[in-house]
């Protein structure tokens, strides 16, 4: 039978013989012991850390290209510029210049001394629209008094008086047809046109007017320009442009050329049969 003394001295001697292996082991390098235990840990962090920024930057070039794709992207939008904006994005003057109008005349005033010089530019066709451009340039002292584009015409300026707006007509004298501003005669023309006869018109200035018209309905090269309302001479044979410069020749060539395909095509698929 044990006592507690022969007890206590057996628990100790476990205990010393067991503090005495760990020892042996440590000595061994065998187990992390104070800071090599720390600095394994952290170079094993690191390591885990750089292979998942590798499988990251692998993912983002499978999804849409490198940091420099990106960089060549941005590049490419800033050198694009909107039309209209100079390359440094300002915007451009695109004021017509009165001296390319391609038809002109010359009348004087209505009343008063001076003269005012139209030109008209070649009308332009876009699917179902056509547009007339026209300008007007006068000449005389406005020193003393600055007139009105009726004034200038024998119309007076007080209200419910003159001119609200005149509409000129485009004439088809080859197939015998006239042209108005749209929504002429409904009460809404105005809204196809723009509006000057109330406007001061400034010596040597040039004052542009805009209509719309629907496009010919007839293979029709020019057409003449009329503003009865201002009882002036007739714009005669005002070019019509059909698209990039081109005519109607230009257009009947295009569908004939186009005609010639689609037969070509069907003889190829009847020879075929």
């Amino acid at each position: 039978m044990s006592t507690p003394e022969s007890t206590t001295a057996r628990s100790m001697g476990l205990f010393t013989a067991a503090l005495a292996g760990v020892l042996a082991l440590s000595s061994c390098g065998m187990l992390p012991v104070g800071d090599d235990a720390s600095e394994d840990a952290e170079t094993a962090q690191t390591a885990e850390a750089a292979e998942t920024a590798e499988d990251t930057e692998e993912t983002n070039d499978d999804a849409g290209g490198t940091s420099e794709d990106d960089d060549t992207d941005n590049d490419a939008t800033e050198d694009e510029s909107t039309p209209g904006d100079a390359p440094g994005g300002e915007p451009v003057d695109t004021t017509r210049d009165p001296d390319e109008a391609s038809q002109t005349l010359t009348y004087p005033f209505a009343e008063g001394e001076g003269e005012m010089t139209v030109g008209a530019y070649p009308l332009q066709v876009d699917g179902d629209f056509m547009l007339l451009t026209l300008v007007f340039v006068p000449d005389y002292d406005d020193s003393e008094e600055v007139l009105t584009f009726n004034a200038m015409h024998g119309h007076s300026d007080g209200a419910g008086s003159g001119l609200k707006w005149f509409a000129p007509i485009l004439a088809d004298r080859e197939n015998l047809k006239a042209y108005h501003v749209l929504n002429y005669g409904r009460g809404r023309a105005d809204r196809w046109i723009s509006s000057m006869v109330n406007q001061t018109l400034e010596d040597g200035e040039p004052y542009f007017l805009f209509a719309y018209y629907a496009a010919p309905q007839d293979d029709v090269e020019a057409m003449d320009v009329t503003m009865e309302a201002l009882n002036i001479p007739v714009l005669e044979s005002v070019e019509i442009d059909y698209g990039n410069g081109g005519t109607s020749e230009d257009n009947t060539g295009s569908e004939a050329e186009d005609e010639d395909t689609e037969d070509t095509d069907d003889d190829a698929e009847e020879g075929e049969d």
